[in-house]
């Protein structure tokens, strides 16, 4: 494993971030199918606790220790060359594994816990588990019955130390709880472009993500909107590749959601709480890495 590709992965708290910049640097995105919708920044601006238990501080490295390390990154860039960034990642956990009879979990926190010591991020042992665990799942490896497999075969995964306190759902601040709300609009012009207009409660300058997509013909862009009188909407949604512009009949998915409240407008910030802790409702979806986040789904067919 690669310092940049381990570096993506453990900033994955501001993965929004990046997206968002994608987003405003390319307002004019929805023109164009597959536009990559995912990110992962590489800043160092990482700051969590350290109060988890069983934590082994960051300078305690061991000539074992650096033998694992050592041996990880090697094999991972070979695999990686070889298989591609994810397949190569998840082998090369595997074969650290193996080579040195430890648990999956066990080779990447020692991975992991030398690479903070070169980029100067402060993670407990608990949260490298935890982002670890996502980790896992989007390189390719399946947890079923507490059970891991990657390729349908058994792993060697091991257990994550239980979640720590930074990575739990907060309760609203006090007499500052919002239930929140989203109703969309969505229009398709003659031309066979799209545009989608929203009413919500979420503060004003709250950002918010819009994503289309369409599954049968393989359309995919997005865009950015900033509500504001509670009201919000995209630019037009067009193909680039089709003439005219003009979108491909099918249904379309539309996605809205905000991003980690670690990104947006320090006033809205203050109205939505720590990590988005003060947002509630049916639209609300807690993650461990990004805290609160409004995700909001409708559908509209396209002829």
């Amino acid at each position: 494993m690669n310092t940049e590709k381990y570096m993506r992965f453990c900033c994955y708290k501001f993965a929004a971030f990046i997206l968002y910049f994608v987003l405003v640097f390319t307002n004019g995105c929805s023109n164009h199918q597959n536009a990559d919708q995912t990110g992962r920044t590489q800043s160092n601006e990482v700051q969590t606790s350290n109060a988890a238990t069983n934590e082994t501080t960051a300078n305690e490295v061991s000539p074992l220790d650096r033998q694992i390390h050592d041996f990880f990154q090697i094999t991972g860039e070979d695999l990686q060359t070889r298989y591609g960034a994810d397949k190569g990642e998840a082998l090369a956990s595997i074969a650290t594994a193996k080579e040195f009879k430890k648990t999956i979990f066990e080779v990447c926190r020692i991975y992991d816990r030398i690479e903070n010591l070169k980029m100067n991020i402060h993670l407990s042992d608990a949260e490298i588990d935890a982002l670890n665990i996502k980790r896992f799942k989007d390189i390719g490896f399946v947890e079923r019955e507490d059970v891991w497999y990657f390729e349908n075969q058994i792993v060697n995964m091991g257990n994550p130390l239980p979640t720590p306190e930074s990575m739990k759902p907060q309760q609203p601040d006090e007499n500052k709880q919002l239930e929140v709300t989203m109703e969309t609009e969505v229009t398709v012009s003659d031309l066979k472009t799209l545009q989608v207009k929203g009413k919500t409660n979420l503060p004003d300058q709250t950002d918010v993500m819009i994503y289309i997509s369409c599954p049968e013909n393989g359309y995919e862009a997005g865009d950015k909107a900033v509500v504001m009188g509670g009201r919000f909407e995209s630019s037009w949604f067009s193909n680039s590749r089709r003439p005219l512009n003009r979108l491909e009949d099918g249904q379309y998915i539309i996605e809205i959601t905000t991003p980690t409240v670690q990104v947006l407008d320090p006033s809205v910030k203050k109205v939505l709480g720590e990590d988005g802790r003060n947002m509630t409702g049916k639209l609300i979806q807690f993650d461990s890495v990004l805290g609160n986040r409004m995700i909001y789904t409708t559908k509209v067919y396209v002829q």
